[in-house]
């Protein structure tokens, strides 16, 4: 069941205050607090907070005889104008965190190979196999884990692993981890942990935001470290956010509450040049936001300290590392890809075409399901069958981009390549060509004339 997030009681102590003039008027230990409206001209907020004991006078006495059921009646007005602000106020905080969490998990829904043009649309959660994580510090318990094993729980009171580094060489599906657990928070279908807000931003995408940031006034501490302008420039580039602006109020309070996971995604991707820079600035984010939860992920050169090339340190509590896939994950990847891609590009095409068709003539979704499903049970069958009986093929798919394009491969050519090097030609082709320029990264080669 996933846990609910906790409502701040600061936050409408802020909106109170943003919404409310205050009048303090001090006399013989008593405060007195007016609203001012257009609609209630001086209303009394409050009455008496704390009298006096001159007020047990009978002068007092008189006085609040005569101003008591017109201060009651004022109060009364005045507490339905406070009620309405505030819940004009959260509704739209609320239409916010509901446009955000829709937002991010729409951008999450698809599988996405970069550089693979001839991937069909396909939802990450039909085809997502879990990627089994594990630690070289000696300081966890070994075995097939995974990254929600490393997450606090819901009854957790602290951060075991605040700062957590994902490294990984490039296909063993960091990025598509990523997704996945942005998704998984965004739709409430996330495993025992303590629910949070999740907050993607890659890293490709934001650096030359954060560059800027620290070149106007890196000597300013608030501007070196502005999470919060950097999540609402990030979101005011989304399409969704054209008409309902982030809201910093909102970000700053479930950030300093300890409400959001914050995925940085993607460390190696920020050009060589420009990598101290980003790692000062990270490492900075995550000392200044203490009960926050950090995700970083990087390929091994973008993080790793190397002494010929000195670099500044980002402090870790937690380095994790991908596994290969396991003949079981190989399996349960081809399964679910075939019975995906088969209903997608096949039958759910077949069968909403036939619903234009006379009633005699439509094809039942039930029926038509079994067929694409058994027709997805032989192909998967016959994947499996060459794929294992060649150890040096079967070896080869040991991560989830390397076990895609096999995968494709046999869908396109029904055969798989004999000859590992045949295989290889066509992988490298697309490695080092497509899903480089797809990445913006400086790898792609010229063709040799």
């Amino acid at each position: 069941m996933a846990e609910e997030p906790k409502k701040d009681p600061k936050l409408s102590e802020q909106l109170t205050d943003a919404l409310i003039k205050l009048l303090v008027v001090g006399s013989g230990g008593s405060s007195l607090y007016f609203l001012f409206t257009d609609s209630i001209p001086k209303a009394i907020i409050a009455g008496a907070i704390a009298t006096g004991t001159s007020l047990l006078t009978g002068f007092w006495q008189g006085v609040i005889g005569v101003l008591q059921p017109r201060s009651k009646s004022l109060g009364e007005q005045a507490g339905k104008a406070i009620e309405k602000g505030l819940s004009g106020f959260s509704s739209q905080l609320s239409n916010f965190s509901e446009l955000y969490l829709e937002s991010l998990k729409t951008y999450c829904y698809g599988l996405e190979v970069e550089g693979f043009q001839d991937l069909p649309g396909l939802a990450l959660k039909d085809v997502f196999v879990p990627l089994n994580v594990y630690s070289k510090e000696g300081i966890i318990e070994q075995g097939f884990k995974e990254i929600w094993d490393f997450l606090p729980s819901q009854q957790a009171e602290n951060l075991p692993h605040r700062r957590i580094i994902v490294i990984a060489d490039p296909g063993f599906g960091k990025t598509t981890l990523m997704r996945h657990l942005a998704y998984a928070y965004s739709t409430g279908n996330y495993r025992n942990t303590k629910y949070f807000i999740p907050i993607l931003l890659r890293f490709r995408d934001i650096y030359s935001f954060i560059l800027l940031m620290n070149s106007e006034s890196e000597s300013e501490k608030n501007n070196f470290v502005d999470l919060i302008s950097l999540i609402v420039t990030h979101l005011e580039r989304q399409p969704e956010f054209k008409e309902l602006k982030p809201d910093r109020i909102w970000l700053k309070n479930n950030l300093d509450n300890g409400n959001c996971l914050v995925i940085f995604d993607g460390l190696d991707e920020v050009p060589k040049e420009q990598r101290e820079n980003i790692r000062r600035w990270t490492d900075s984010v995550m000392k200044e936001y203490q009960n926050t939860q950090f995700i970083l992920t990087s390929r091994p050169h973008g993080f790793e300290l190397n002494a010929d090339q000195p670099s500044y340190p980002i402090k870790i509590d937690l380095k994790l590392r991908i596994r290969e896939f396991t003949n079981d994950q190989k399996e349960q990847f081809i399964n679910k890809w075939y019975r995906t891609v088969m209903w997608e590009m096949k039958w759910k095409k077949l069968y909403e075409n036939s619903l234009n068709n006379p009633p005699n003539e439509q094809l039942t979704k039930k029926v038509t399901r079994i067929r694409s499903d058994q027709e997805a049970r032989e192909n998967a069958e016959d994947l499996r069958k060459q794929l294992f009986a060649n150890l040096a093929l079967k070896d080869l798919a040991r991560n989830p981009l390397l076990i895609t394009m096999i995968t494709t491969t046999h869908r396109a050519e029904r055969t798989l390549p004999t000859e590992r090097e045949e295989l290889y030609r066509k992988i490298t082709d697309l490695l080092l060509s497509t899903r480089p320029h797809h990445k913006n990264t400086l790898l792609t080669l010229k063709p040799v004339k």
